[in-house]
C-alpha cells in the first residue's frame, strides 16, 4: 500500500507543477468528504451509503476565451454499504422460497485520479466568485478494502480503470485567503466491476464537498 500511495502522491504534485510561467495561472490543493455509492438495480437490497474522505492538487491553466482549464491529479475514495439478501420469503402457490438471511456488504476503493475540467466563471458579488465546471476524470485502482459477512459468492471483480463524468460548482475567495469551496458530483461511465454478480453494469456514483487553497 505504501508504494501505491507514495506515487499518487507524487503523481499528485507533478499535476499541480509549472509547466510554463506563462500557462499556469493558479495552482493549489483540494479535500473534502466523499458520500459514495454503487447504482444498480437489484432486489431486496437496502441502499447504505459509505463516506470517505478525497484529496486532489489542481492546476489552473491560461487558455484562450470565457472557459479555463483546470487539472486534478489526487486520491479519490469510492464504494458502496447496502444490506442485500431477502427478509422474507416470496411465496409460489403452495411453495416458499427460502429464505436467504441479510447480511451487510462494504466495500471500500481507494483510486488514483486524474480530471481535466472546464471551469466557467459564473457571478460575483464583492470579494467572492461563483463558478461551474464539467469535465472527464480516469481513476486507477490502488487500493481495496471490504467486508461481506454473509457473502461467499466471490463474483464480484475490480477494474483496475474506471471513467466518470464529474460536474459542480464552487465559489472562490478573490481578495484576502486564496480559499475556495466546491461542491461536485461524479457519476461513473461504464461497469466498475468486472465480476458478474451483479448482473447489469453497476456505476461509481459520489458526491464530494471540498475546501481548498491556492498557492
Amino acid at each position: 500500500m505504501i508504494r501505491p500511495l507514495s506515487f499518487a502522491v507524487l503523481l499528485a504534485l507533478a499535476a499541480a507543477a509549472p509547466a510554463s510561467a506563462q500557462a499556469l495561472q493558479s495552482y493549489g490543493v483540494k479535500i473534502g468528504a466523499t458520500e459514495s455509492n454503487v447504482e444498480v438495480d437489484l432486489p431486496s437490497e437496502e441502499e447504505l451509503g459509505r463516506r470517505g474522505v478525497s484529496w486532489t492538487a489542481f492546476a489552473q491553466w491560461n487558455v484562450p476565451g470565457p472557459v479555463g482549464l483546470v487539472t486534478e491529479a489526487g486520491v479519490v475514495e469510492r464504494g458502496y454499504a447496502r444490506m442485500a439478501g431477502s427478509a422474507a420469503a416470496e411465496p409460489a402457490g403452495d411453495v416458499a422460497f427460502p429464505v436467504e438471511p441479510m447480511y451487510r456488504q462494504d466495500r471500500r476503493m481507494q483510486y488514483v485520479s486524474v480530471a481535466a475540467l472546464a471551469r466557467l466563471p459564473v457571478a460575483s458579488a464583492g470579494p467572492v466568485a461563483a463558478y461551474a465546471f464539467a469535465g472527464p476524470r480516469m481513476n486507477t485502482l490502488i487500493g481495496r478494502r471490504g467486508d461481506d459477512s454473509g457473502d461467499t459468492s466471490g463474483e464480484y471483480g475490480y477494474r483496475s480503470v474506471t471513467w466518470e463524468a464529474t460536474a459542480g460548482i464552487g465559489a472562490e475567495a478573490t481578495r484576502g485567503l486564496p480559499l475556495l469551496v466546491e461542491a461536485r458530483y461524479n457519476a461513473g461511465i461504464g461497469d466498475a466491476f468486472s465480476g458478474g454478480g451483479w448482473g447489469d453494469q453497476a456505476h461509481h456514483r459520489a458526491v464530494d464537498v471540498m475546501v481548498g487553497v491556492k498557492f
